[in-house]
C-alpha cells in the first residue's frame, strides 16, 4: 500500500483573491506532493495579487485575519478565509508485502559519506582488523549483510547487523531520513536490538566500490528503495487509511477573522504536519565588513553579534566578562574564552559550509572570532582548494554579490532550529540587489535547499531570472479575472489544465514580468535556437519528459526543449484556434522546424491532421516513434495495438509507484508529475520496461528528420 498526499492553500473573500463570481471555482496555491519540499515562483502583473497570496499565508501563520482582509468590491461577498488543506488517498503500490518485497532484494551502499570515512579512519583497524578501504569494505560485506532496522530516538531509521563475525564485529549503520547519507557508529548494540527496537529482519545490504559499475544490472536494490519500502512497510497497519481505499480525504485547517474554524488531525504516517509560516525579510541592511568588528562595550546594541551568539547559544555578557577578567590581569581566562567560542564556531562553519556547497560547489570557508585589545572580530577564512592546512583571510565587503547574499541569509534566516521538513518560507522579490548570475545562483540555491530539507520556498518575483524553461512548473501565475460581472484574480496552477484557447502560457508568463522578449526565460546559457523544440500537450507532458531527458544515455538529449501546450482541443474550432496560437509563439520567438507530440488517441491523431495543412510545425504522435514504416518495431508489436498516450509508456508497476494512475481524474498531475520530476534516483526506480520504451521515443525524436 503506498499513501498519496498532496496540499494546498486556499484563499476565499481574501482581499482580491477567491472572491464572487471568480472565473475559477477555487482560488487555491497547490504546494506540490508533501514531502518533496522545493520553490514555488510567483508571478502576475502589478496589483493583480501576488502581494497578497504572500500576506494570506503569512497571517494564516500567525493565526489572525482582520477586516482590512475584506474584499473591497461593489458586490456581496462573504468574509474572508484562508486554508491549508491536504489532500490524502492510498493506493495498492505491489501485490508483494512490504515486508517480503524488503526480504527479496539486497541492498547496496554504493559511496560513503565524508562522515563516514573520517570515522572509519580513526576506528576502523581496531574493530575489524582491517586497513579502511574499499577493498577492505568490500571484503567484509562479500555477503550480503542480514540486517534489521528501527528507529532512533531522532525518528531516524537505524539497520544493524545481526551475526557477529570476526571481521564485522559490532558495526552499526544508521540511514538518516533526511539526506539519506550513511553514518557509522562505533557500538556494539546487536545483542538486545530486539528488545529495544520494533524491526523486521531478514533485510540485506553490502558495500560496493562506486567507481564499479554493474551493480544496479545485478539486481541489486539501492538506500532509495530500502527507505520508501519502510515507509510502505509503516503503513501496513494504518487501518483507517486502508478503509480510506483509493477516495482521496481531505484535512483542513481554516482560519476566519474569528481564528480557527477547524482543524482536522493529521495521520501521522504521512510524516509532516500543517506547516510553520516564516517570512524572510531580506530588505534588512546589507552586512559589511563594519558589521563584522565592534567595541566589546557595544557588543549588546550590535544586531549581528546579538544573531551570532544566539546561534551559539552563548550569553553575550561572557564576551564583556572576559575583558573585565583580562583587565584584572588574567590573561590566560581571556584567552580560554575565546577558545571557547571558536569551538562552538566551528559547527556553525561546518554547517554554513554544507548548505553553502548546494550554492557553490568549490569554496570552504571557516569562522573564527577574535577577541582583540578593545574590539570584538568576527573572521571569515578561506580554505586553499589545494590544501586543506592554507587558509586566507577574506573580506566580506569583496566577496561576490551572490556569497554576501547567501551570508545574510544564513545568519539571518537559515539558522533557526525551528525551520523543519513540510514548513513553508516566503520570500518577496529575492532578485532585489542581485545580479543576473545571482540571480540565477540563488534560485538554484533556493530550489536544491528546498529538495534536500523538504521545505517549500515561495518567492514572488518580477524576474524572468529567477525562472528556468525547463522548470516551469515551479511557476504559479495571479491572474485577473476578466469575464463580466467579475472581480479580483485567481491563480493558475497548471497550464495543462485550461479550458479553451489559451495555448501560450509561455507569453502570459512574459507579460506578468513585464518581459519584451519569450527569450528571457532561457535561464541557462544554451542558445535555444539551436535546440530541438517539442512542444507538448500539457504541464504533465512537460514534467515527465523533462524528467526523462536528465536520465536519457545520450548527451544528445540536451538539444531538446520541451514546452507545455493546453491540450489539443474538444473540437475543430478550438484546435484550429490552439493552433493558431502555437503557430503564432513560433513566429514570435523564430524557432525553425517544431516538433508538436501528442498522443495516439483520437484527439491526437485530429490535431496532426489539423497541423498538416501548415508547414510551420510537424505533429507526430507517440505511436510514430515505434512504428517501422507501416509495421511495429520489433518487440512492441503488442505495445502498437492499442491507443498509445503518455501513461502508456510506463509500466503498470511504475504508474502505481508515482501515483500516474490517477492524478488525471484527481486533477493533480500537475503537481505529481513535477514530484516525479524532482524523485531522486530516477533511473534506479523506473522499470527496464518503462526506460526501453523512453528511450526508444528520444531515440526517435533525436534522430528523426522533422
Amino acid at each position: 500500500m503506498g499513501i498519496l498526499c498532496t496540499r494546498k492553500i486556499v484563499f476565499e473573500n481574501f482581499r482580491n483573491l477567491g472572491v464572487c463570481n471568480s472565473e475559477k471555482p477555487e482560488t487555491r496555491l497547490d504546494l506540490g506532493v508533501v514531502g518533496t519540499g522545493g520553490l514555488i515562483c510567483l508571478i502576475g502583473a502589478n496589483n493583480e495579487g501576488k502581494s497578497n497570496v504572500l500576506a494570506g499565508i503569512a497571517e494564516w501563520g500567525d493565526g489572525q485575519l482582520s477586516d482590512k482582509d475584506e474584499p473591497t468590491f461593489d458586490i456581496g461577498t462573504g468574509k474572508p478565509r484562508v486554508w491549508v488543506e491536504y489532500s490524502i488517498s492510498v493506493n495498492a503500490m505491489s501485490k508483494l508485502k512490504p515486508e517480503e518485497a524488503l526480504q527479496k532484494k539486497e541492498f547496496v551502499i554504493s559511496s560513503l559519506s565524508a562522515a563516514i570515512k573520517k570515522t572509519a579512519k580513526e576506528n576502523f583497524k581496531d574493530i575489524t582488523g582491517c586497513e579502511y578501504g574499499y577493498e577492505s569494505l568490500q571484503k567484509i560485506f562479500a555477503k550480503p549483510v542480514e540486517a534489521i532496522y528501527g528507529e532512533d530516538h531522532k525518528g531516524k531509521a537505524i539497520f544493524l547487523k545481526l551475526e557477529k563475525s570476526e571481521v564485522c564485529c559490532g558495526l552499526v549503520f544508521t540511514l538518516a531520513w533526511d539526506t539519506m547519507y550513511i553514518k557509522n557508529v562505533c557500538d556494539d548494540m546487536h545483542h538486545d536490538i530486539k528488545e529495544v527496537y520494533g524491526s523486521q529482519s531478514g533485510i540485506k545490504f553490502k558495500v560496493v566500490n562506486s567507481s564499479l559499475s554493474g551493480y544496479k544490472e545485478q539486481g541489486y536494490g539501492v538506500l532509495a528503495d530500502l527507505r520508501r519500502g519502510l515507509e510502505r512497510l509503516s503503513l501496513e497497519d494504518n487501518e483507517s487509511l486502508k478503509e480510506q481505499g483509493n477516495t482521496p480525504r481531505a484535512y483542513r485547517k481554516e482560519l476566519g477573522l474569528d481564528g480557527w474554524a477547524q482543524i482536522d488531525e493529521l495521520p501521522q504516517e504521512i510524516g509532516v504536519g500543517f506547516p510553520n509560516i516564516f517570512s524572510y525579510a531580506h530588505q534588512e541592511a546589507k552586512l559589511t565588513d563594519q558589521h563584522l568588528r565592534v567595541a566589546y562595550q557595544q557588543i549588546g546594541q550590535s544586531a549581528f553579534f546579538q544573531t551570532l551568539f544566539k546561534i551559539l547559544d552563548i550569553p553575550l555578557d561572557k564576551v564583556t566578562r572576559a575583558y573585565e577578567i583580562k583587565n584584572k590581569g588574567n590573561e590566560n581566562r581571556f584567552k580560554k574564552t575565546e577558545k571557547d567560542i571558536c569551538a562552538h564556531l566551528k559547527k556553525v562553519s561546518e554547517r554554513f559550509n554544507a548548505l553553502y556547497r548546494l550554492y557553490e560547489k568549490t569554496d570552504v570557508y571557516a569562522f573564527n572570532i577574535v577577541l582583540g585589545d578593545s574590539e570584538v572580530v568576527f573572521s571569515i577564512s578561506k580554505k586553499d582548494h589545494h590544501s586543506d592546512d592554507t587558509t586566507s583571510k577574506v573580506s566580506l565587503d569583496r566577496q561576490s554579490t551572490g556569497f554576501q547574499k547567501f551570508f545574510h541569509f544564513f545568519f539571518n534566516f537559515l539558522h533557526r532550529d525551528a525551520i523543519s521538513r513540510g514548513d513553508i518560507v516566503l520570500i518577496d522579490e529575492p532578485e532585489n540587489s542581485l545580479s543576473i548570475p545571482a540571480q540565477i545562483e540563488f534560485r538554484d540555491f533556493l530550489k536544491n535547499f528546498g529538495r534536500e530539507q523538504g521545505i517549500t520556498f515561495i518567492i514572488s518575483t518580477h524576474s524572468p531570472f529567477m525562472l528556468h524553461i525547463d522548470h516551469l512548473d515551479e511557476v504559479r501565475m495571479v491572474v485577473k479575472n476578466t469575464k463580466p460581472d467579475t472581480r479580483g484574480s485567481w491563480i493558475d496552477n497548471d497550464f495543462s489544465l485550461k479550458e479553451s484557447g489559451e495555448v501560450n502560457a509561455l507569453r502570459k508568463m512574459c507579460m506578468a514580468l513585464g518581459a519584451t522578449s519569450n527569450l528571457n526565460l532561457a535561464t541557462s546559457s544554451t542558445d535555444l535556437k539551436n535546440r530541438k523544440w517539442v512542444f507538448v500537450e500539457g504541464i504533465m507532458d512537460y514534467n515527465i519528459f523533462g524528467a526523462y531527458q536528465k536520465i536519457y544515455p545520450k548527451k544528445e538529449a540536451s538539444k531538446l526543449t520541451f514546452l507545455p501546450i493546453s491540450g489539443v482541443g474538444k473540437d475543430g474550432a478550438e484546435m484550429a484556434s490552439k493552433l493558431k496560437a502555437l503557430l503564432d509563439f513560433i513566429k514570435d520567438i523564430s524557432i525553425d522546424h517544431p516538433i508538436l507530440l501528442v498522443d495516439a488517441d483520437k484527439a491526437g491523431e485530429a490535431m496532426k491532421e489539423a497541423a498538416q495543412k501548415n508547414t510551420k510545425v510537424r505533429a507526430i504522435t507517440l505511436k510514430e516513434a515505434f512504428m517501422d514504416g507501416e509495421n511495429p518495431k520489433a518487440g512492441f508489436e503488442e505495445f502498437c495495438n492499442e491507443d498509445i498516450k503518455l501513461e502508456s509508456l510506463f509500466s503498470q508497476e511504475d504508474r502505481k509507484q508515482f501515483g500516474l494512475q490517477d492524478c488525471k481524474h484527481l486533477r493533480i498531475a500537475g503537481v505529481i508529475s513535477s514530484a516525479f520530476k524532482n524523485t531522486p534516483d530516477l533511473e534506479n526506480r523506473l522499470s527496464a520496461e518503462t526506460k526501453k520504451r523512453f528511450d526508444t521515443l528520444f531515440n526517435f525524436l533525436l534522430e528523426g528528420s522533422f
